[in-house]
């Protein structure tokens, strides 16, 4: 669809308003949605779903995704948003509010987000492949 300018600051009074709205529902609105989703399963299940949603979703929109991500590396404006952060910090909160025992904290973010953002390069649509990594990452960062 064509917009001009004009009609799109009229709902939006800032670029950082119209980027903040476009990425927030496809990267924070779905994750707390994953994470309420499962609430119903066991721990381990729980994560296991959060993180076999977040692949997909990563795979399935990555061009999307990645443009927005360059766009706030660049743009001074979007620079205060950090969406990779925010996205840790949630997946970390998880982990903690599932009593997920973990073997060094630290590690097990950067193994969980460097997982999950391989995706976007390395996109997966098998569903049961996606399941297969999830359950390999769950084994090498639980320390059950």
């Amino acid at each position: 669809a064509s917009i001009s300018e004009v009609t799109l600051f009229r709902h939006f009074e800032s670029k950082k308003e119209i980027f903040t709205s476009s990425i927030e529902p496809i990267v924070l609105t779905t994750l707390k949605e994953s994470i309420t989703a499962s609430k119903e399963l066991s721990k381990r299940e729980q994560l296991e779903f959060i993180l076999t949603e977040r692949i997909k979703l990563v795979s399935k929109n990555r061009k999307v995704i990645l443009l927005l991500l360059m766009e706030s590396q660049i743009n001074t404006e979007l620079g205060e948003i950090n969406y990779i952060n925010k996205i840790s910090t949630l997946l970390e909160d998880t982990l903690f509010e599932l009593g997920i025992k973990v073997r060094n904290d630290k590690l097990t973010m950067r193994v969980l987000m460097g997982g999950i953002l391989s995706f976007l390069y390395l996109p997966e649509d098998n569903e049961e492949t996606i399941k297969e990594y999830v359950k390999k990452v769950m084994n090498l960062i639980n320390s059950k």
